[in-house]
């Protein structure tokens, strides 16, 4: 993996970020090499600067990424963290192999609020993760409880 693949995928994130015609803080994402192997990275943003949302909710980024020769990148491990701006609400995607257990801990799964209970998941991405609180909690036009 050639540092230009990390930094094209670094982009693909900005550039979802600045679609929606806000300021948040991009520059929060750091990335630095992991010693697994060729091809890994690990990717996140600093925990004293998470992406803002325009309310002061908050997104932190964790990914341990890999991208093979082709430029595929696939996800080892990540915890996508979203909070809304009151702080009284949460949720967490994670895939977690390290801690995973059959019928307990699945490697994909969902928090809200909690630590558990844990509901199993589909794999996602951060651009999936993104959108879906974009169009949830800050979309123009979205009618907010008040």
């Amino acid at each position: 993996m050639s540092a230009h693949a990390i930094n094209a995928y670094l982009t693909q994130i900005r550039k979802t970020v600045e679609s929606k015609g806000r300021v948040f803080i991009v520059e929060a994402h750091k990335l630095r090499p992991l010693g697994f192997g060729q091809g890994d990275a690990l990717i996140r943003t600093q925990p004293s600067a998470p992406l803002q949302f325009p309310d002061g909710g908050y997104m932190e980024v964790e990914e341990f990424i890999h991208i093979d020769s082709t430029g595929e990148v696939k996800r080892k491990a990540y915890s996508f963290h979203y909070v809304r701006g009151d702080q009284e609400y949460y949720f967490r995607y994670d895939k977690d192999p390290g801690a995973a257990q059959p019928l307990v801990h699945a490697i994909c799964h969902l928090h809200v609020n909690d630590d558990n209970p844990r509901y199993i998941s589909h794999e996602t991405c951060f651009e999936e993760v993104f959108e879906f609180i974009w169009e949830n909690f800050y979309a123009p036009g979205l009618k907010r409880k008040t």
